[in-house]
């Protein structure tokens, strides 16, 4: 039989709104990266930010060609123009075969090696070998002959404006508003505020420098990310993260003289590839039932690593 009296369906006109006084934000703004670097020690005070960096004389070397065995005297390119940071009498090692040599003559980007050195046994090798710089050897009372030193470069990033417009009527302002909000500009103004962070955080991360043309009022000025400025020990990994890998890439770092290795940031993908490396799965202390499959600090042989998530990493 059907309802004959008064019901919602017939009658909603004058029931009574339902409308919490908690609004929901479901858009992700998490900026784990600038929480972690902090505030600038240093303001920037022009559009263009520029730095130097210095380094000390190369430990390693990168021949740029293939060298044979059989050379008495071979003349080997080095990779990055880093020959003018060496000096006549330098002693290099080939880390697999352990054959030794001697630097005799040091031309542009190019040097002269004499294979073989201290009895070891020459053997061939082929463009990108590495060879480690051991140290100098230069004969009692020599005269200074170059100069050596390493040149200091100078760096810069582009100053980036972070614009969240917001335009609100006075009429909008006016009127009573759901979910506890007094004064829309203010509520607009705090929401813009919280947009603009999250944002910055993704242009630190990915952000690439493009069109940037100082003294043009056309030109939109963008920033390099940490992706788009780390322009050696570049590796690529794809989906198949292993922990041989992980360690390879720290490995790579400490030998180009990283010393201070403390923070891995990575996408939601490797971060559980990075938990599962806790394949053990150990229950918790103090009879906690839960299993716990989480790695947030990874102790290797190159120092303990923080991991940490990021939303904006790909």
């Amino acid at each position: 039989m059907a309802f004959t009296g008064r019901a919602t369906y017939s009658d909603w006109r004058t029931i009574k709104e339902d409308v919490s006084d908690l609004i929901s934000i479901v858009t992700p703004h998490e900026t784990p990266l600038l929480d972690r670097l902090g505030d600038a020690d240093r303001p920037a005070i022009n559009t263009l930010h520029e730095w130097l960096e210095d380094e000390l004389a190369p430990n390693t070397i990168v021949a740029s060609s293939a060298v044979a065995s059989a050379a008495t005297d071979t003349v080997m390119g080095v990779v990055g123009g880093k020959a003018p940071y060496l000096q006549t009498g330098a002693i290099l090692r080939h880390q697999v075969t352990g054959e030794y040599f001697q630097v005799s003559v040091i031309a542009g980007n190019s040097i002269t090696l004499t294979r073989g050195f201290g009895g070891t046994t020459a053997t061939s090798f082929a463009a990108g070998t590495s060879l480690m710089v051991i140290a100098n050897a230069s004969l009692e009372g020599a005269d200074v002959t170059q100069d050596s030193s390493t040149l200091r470069p100078r760096r810069s990033n582009i100053v980036q404006l972070f614009k969240e417009d917001v335009i609100v009527s006075g009429t909008q302002q006016a009127v009573s508003l759901h979910g506890g909000i007094d004064d829309e500009y203010e509520y607009q103004k705090m929401k813009k505020i919280v947009e603009a962070v999250r944002n910055l955080e993704k242009a630190v991360v990915m952000g690439i420098s493009s069109g940037n043309t100082i003294g043009s009022a056309s030109a939109v000025r963008t920033m390099a990310g940490i992706r788009a400025m780390i322009t050696t020990n570049v590796r690529s990994v794809g989906p198949s993260l292993t922990e041989s890998w992980l360690g390879t890439a720290m490995q790579d770092a400490w030998s180009q003289g990283g010393t201070d290795i403390d923070l891995i940031l990575c996408g939601v993908a490797h971060k559980r590839i990075i938990d599962g490396f806790n394949s053990t799965r150990k229950l918790l202390p103090n009879n906690d039932p839960r299993f716990n499959n989480l790695v947030s600090e990874y102790e290797s042989t190159f120092g303990l690593v923080t991991i940490m998530l990021s939303r904006w990493m790909p």
